[in-house]
């Protein structure tokens, strides 16, 4: 007999409205306090925040962490040779 539902897979039951409401308000507040738990890079380093790239990237953490926005950085320079250096970056 499992004891610990939430470390398993629970069995559809029929639940009340009120129980269900019950429930939901539970899981809505288990996610909000995980979001007052995430710490945002970007708001920790504000003041060293200076390149427009980092302004960028800074203002698209929440959505990136969220999963509701993804990011490709391409960046181009050149080295001391005087060679072309470019990278893709998968900003997620």
């Amino acid at each position: 007999m499992i004891t610990d539902y939430s470390v398993c897979c629970r069995v559809p039951e029929l639940l009340s409205k009120e129980q269900f409401e019950a429930v939901m308000k539970d899981i809505r507040a288990k996610r909000l306090e995980k979001r007052r738990d995430d710490i945002h890079i970007s708001w920790e380093i504000q003041a060293e925040i200076k390149t427009p790239l980092m302004q960028a990237l800074a203002e698209r953490e929440v959505a990136n962490r969220n999963g509701n926005l993804a990011c490709i950085v391409y960046i181009r320079t050149t080295n001391l040779k005087n060679e072309e250096v470019s990278a893709w970056i998968d900003f997620r």
